[in-house]
């Protein structure tokens, strides 16, 4: 999404609505806008020991932000453990991200075959390259990852 999103150059909440329209919409036909977006890696996740019962996703978000942009709060429960983040890793159809996003928006469980839990720790192994995100800059080419909550950092502002 983020890198359709910054195609072009322009970005802004107009922007962002206009891909994520153009996205729905493309599902909704079986577009090719929407199978390049939801492009199934094969790959491994868990999370604390638990394992996504899935060898292919189409989406792994995991944040201790609860906001993703637009309002949408995919990862509502992020926050609800101190030294935890949390992880969603879709193995659902674009056409079932687009039924459901209402409660992506809103940060309401997805439905189908999803693995989403708040953790301290999560590993991610890929079966290809993957290109990422992390705080909006996309990176290029990774397999594997090993993530780990540390201590909320407090601001002090003057």
């Amino acid at each position: 999404f983020l890198k359709a999103y910054y195609e072009g150059g322009s970005t802004g909440p107009a922007k962002g609505a206009y891909v994520l329209a153009r996205l729905v919409l493309s599902t909704f036909v079986s577009g090719g806008y929407s199978r390049k977006i939801f492009n199934r890696i094969p790959g491994f996740v868990a999370g604390d020991g638990r394992e996504a019962p899935y060898d292919s996703f189409t989406c792994v978000l995991a944040a201790t932000v609860t906001e993703i942009g637009l309002g949408f709060s995919p990862l509502a429960r992020t926050l609800d453990r101190e030294n935890h983040f949390q992880i969603v890793a879709g193995a659902i159809s674009p056409l079932s991200y687009a039924w459901q996003v209402g409660r992506i928006y809103t940060g309401a469980p997805l439905r189908g075959a999803v693995f989403d839990e708040v953790v301290h720790e999560a590993r991610i192994d890929l079966h290809e390259d993957a290109d990422y995100m992390i705080d909006g800059d996309i990176k290029k080419g990774a397999r594997s990852f090993k993530l780990k909550a540390g201590p909320r950092i407090r601001f002090i502002q003057y």
